[in-house]
């Protein structure tokens, strides 16, 4: 499993205990992707290296 496959499971699974993700979405830089989480008046930031490779660039997108 590759970094970004282990974000988008850590995404899940913060989603399926009841985490929100805050409505910005997700900011990514050359070599790191990283969103908010809030529930109960608690923040989560999730972030993450991906290598700045050609192909996990291409399969981020700007929201």
């Amino acid at each position: 499993m590759d970094n970004l496959e282990y974000y988008e499971k850590l995404k899940d699974k913060l989603k399926k205990d009841g985490w929100i993700e805050q409505c910005c979405g997700e900011v990514y830089l050359l070599s790191s992707i990283g969103t908010n989480f809030y529930r109960d008046k608690e923040i989560i930031h999730l972030s993450i290296e991906i290598f700045a490779n050609g192909e996990a660039l291409k399969s981020l997108k700007e929201i």
